[in-house]
């Protein structure tokens, strides 16, 4: 007799937890989930606008273009305000000296775009033009200023020179400044071809020099006006 009250006892108990556990499942299964919390997506304006800000440009002959040269077209695109100090015929060395000068916290961009007349230099080292443009850019950096360095064409499609080494050396140069310039944003512009060249060291025409633009305003997000 004892052993059947407990066999009853069991086979209750045993009821009762099936019961209990079903109910948990059953309220699990129906109850709606908990709502994940609405999350506004935010939308980051990419374009940069810089229209009325001030920008110094520091160059040789390829940026002494104040007709039509690239950093005309690139100012008359966006807006931005120039002080165009580039000089044809000039080293490294010398924008050096100019940046020493003249880079202020009164400028909010300074483009350097050199090294040509370096890299026909045979005195004059790809190694020796990218420490003049670091160095640039360092003074931009300590101002205050963002500085933007342009690489330039590509020495080898675009020039026609008796001097074998210049190729060469302007490849390195860019090289150089795509892959161990510290601290600027650096703009490959080596977009333009032989037919955009005015002569045999590409002081480039019209079409040379908008294509420069382009590839700056392209690669720095500049707003367009």
């Amino acid at each position: 007799m004892k052993n059947k009250f407990k066999w009853l006892l069991a086979l209750a108990l045993f009821y009762i937890l099936g019961m209990l556990a079903s109910y948990v499942l059953w309220s699990k299964l129906t109850t709606p989930p908990t709502p994940i919390p609405y999350i506004k997506a935010v939308v980051v304006d990419t374009v940069n606008d810089i229209r009325g800000k001030r920008a110094l440009f520091i160059g040789d002959s390829h940026t002494a273009n104040h007709g039509y040269g690239w950093q005309v077209q690139l100012c008359q695109a966006t807006g931005l305000i120039q002080n165009n100090i580039a000089v044809g015929g000039k080293t490294t060395s010398w924008m050096l000296q100019q940046a020493q000068m003249y880079v202020t916290s009164n400028y909010d961009y300074c483009f350097i775009y050199g090294g040509a007349n370096d890299m026909y230099n045979s005195r004059i080292s790809a190694a020796m033009a990218f420490n003049n443009i670091q160095y640039m850019v360092n003074i931009c950096k300590y101002k205050g200023v963002k500085p933007i360095v342009l690489t330039g064409f590509d020495y080898a499609v675009c020039t026609r020179t008796s001097n074998k080494a210049y190729p060469g050396k302007g490849a390195e140069l860019q090289r150089m400044l795509l892959g161990q310039l510290q601290g600027a944003t650096v703009v490959d512009t080596r977009v333009v071809y032989r037919s955009d060249c005015g002569d045999e060291l590409c002081h480039m025409n019209y079409s040379g020099h908008k294509k420069m633009s382009e590839a700056v305003i392209l690669a720095c997000k500049f707003k367009r006006y």
